[in-house]
């Protein structure tokens, strides 16, 4: 997400107060160039909603959708600041919230230019691969009539 909204002066996933000062620094650049703060997830997935902020097609994000990323941008906090507690990922949740995942990743990494000026051709092929195994591992297994 960030990538697709970072914009050509790269403030595009940044606060808005933030934002508006480093666009004033790029104006005007002087040698201590102040702090930029990115935009928390819930956010930036807003943004990725308006199609005036991206070069291409929105997402199409159900609410449900939407949620089981706000969902995946939490379980991803609780691991990052190693939170000690005593839970499990169900493995049900999970498979509600990947697909999801990796749909809006494929979306914005291919249909938006941004993202793109910076994946080699070997990354994009291997990210072209992980997506191919990740969607067909997650398709229902062929009912036996």
């Amino acid at each position: 997400m960030v990538l697709a909204l970072a914009g050509t002066d790269g403030c595009g996933a940044l606060y808005p107060k933030s934002q508006k000062q480093n666009r004033e620094w790029l104006q005007n650049p002087t040698p201590i160039r102040l702090r930029m703060e990115m935009a928390d997830f819930n956010t930036l997935l807003a943004r990725i909603q308006r199609p005036e902020l991206l070069e291409g097609p929105v997402p199409q994000l159900s609410e449900e959708n939407s949620r089981n990323l706000e969902r995946l941008n939490e379980l991803r906090r609780q691991f990052a600041h190693c939170n000690p507690t005593g839970w499990g990922i169900e493995l049900q949740y999970m498979l509600n919230i990947v697909p999801v995942a990796a749909d809006v990743f494929e979306h914005l990494t291919t249909t938006q230019g941004r993202p793109n000026i910076h994946f080699t051709e070997d990354q994009k092929q291997r990210m072209r691969m992980a997506l191919a195994i990740i969607h067909a591992t997650l398709q229902p297994a062929p009912s036996q009539a």
